[in-house]
């Protein structure tokens, strides 16, 4: 008899829940022509710490860099993000747009130097924007399922000053194919997932040294990168 009563209760909540939640047409709706929608992306941390990253630089290789005499050039701490803005044409269509940005800064001060005591500091900044098409599918009320692609352009710039400066500026360009669904987990606010498989052909800067070391030259490398581990994301139709 308890167990019954505690079903029946459990029952008729989640009912209630779900009749409370409720939109200006009063229930749940696929995004239709004429509607935008802005999203952040995270991709799951497995290296310990958080739950999850702000995306880095998402062009394939745009951070590959120049090994260079003392070794290779590198920032601590590079952070970074993503915000993506849909454009529906129709119910099944959609535009898409991606910026993102990633920052990293370190420095330590007192560090041994020719001259004596300096302060070191590494500087790193990317850029990535893209811009793609989505075609979705029918799935269920809450849930939509799409297809796509995305063409991308960046540029990463690093920089070390550890008594002298030493830079480098990656440019790249890309492209990549995409499945994805969201989900809504209120009428106009979705949790999502998203499978990519990428292309870059990045070319990497001369290396500017301090005299008398004068440059080490550039070069450049193609990546078809997947990114199965997904992207996780969180958006809002307006």
């Amino acid at each position: 008899m308890k167990k019954s009563l505690f079903l029946l209760f459990a029952s008729f909540s989640i009912a209630a829940a779900n009749a409370q939640i409720k939109n200006d047409k009063g229930t749940f709706t696929k995004p239709s022509a004429g509607e935008y929608a802005i999203e952040t992306q995270a991709t799951p941390n497995v290296t310990g710490g958080g739950w999850f990253l702000l995306n880095p630089v998402a062009l394939p290789g745009l951070s590959t860099l120049n090994v260079v005499p003392g070794g290779i050039i590198a920032p601590a701490g590079v952070l970074g993000g993503t915000v993506k803005v849909r454009k529906f044409k129709s119910d099944k269509l959609a535009e898409r747009a991606t910026l993102n940005l990633s920052v990293g800064n370190a420095s330590q001060k007192n560090q041994p130097g020719a001259a004596g005591l300096i302060t070191t500091s590494q500087t790193a900044i990317g850029l990535v924007a893209s811009y793609g098409k989505e075609k979705h599918f029918v799935g269920a009320e809450r849930l939509s399922t799409y297809i796509g692609w995305d063409a991308m352009i960046g540029v990463y710039n690093i920089s070390n000053n550890n008594g002298a400066s030493i830079s480098q500026t990656n440019f790249g360009v890309g492209g990549q194919v995409v499945s994805g669904i969201d989900y809504y987990v209120l009428p106009k606010v979705y949790l999502g997932l998203e499978l990519n498989y990428g292309l870059g052909i990045v070319s990497r800067g001369t290396t500017a040294l301090p005299a008398p070391g004068g440059s080490v030259g550039g070069g450049s490398n193609i990546s078809l990168n997947p990114n199965l581990g997904g992207i996780f994301r969180l958006g809002y139709r307006l």
